[in-house]
């Protein structure tokens, strides 16, 4: 089992560290579907032309507060920088066998 949340945001100003916030909250509201793994995919790009040139990946064996510090103890993520427009997803992952 899964749970999987995205976040499309159009002409709303909002920095990365907002964004992420966002879709941390979406993980901590679906964390029963999933608790053995989680990670976010957001854009990287605040450039119109090429707006998914790049994609940061961030994932963590373990709960979403697991994530949750692994993205905060990141110095390369920018925080404070203001997308325009912006897409993300994030998951949880339950490992099932058989």
């Amino acid at each position: 089992m899964c749970g999987i949340f995205g976040y499309l945001n159009f002409a709303t100003p909002k920095k990365r560290h907002e964004i992420i916030e966002i879709l941390l909250q979406g993980l901590r509201r679906m964390e029963y579907r999933g608790y053995d793994s989680a990670g976010i995919a957001i854009d990287s790009s605040n450039d119109l032309k090429h707006p998914f040139d790049q994609i940061a990946v961030l994932r963590k064996v373990g709960k979403v507060d697991v994530l949750d510090a692994y993205i905060h103890d990141r110095e390369d993520l920018d925080n404070d920088m203001i997308y325009q427009f912006h897409c993300g997803i994030a998951h949880t992952r339950w490992a099932t066998h058989g």
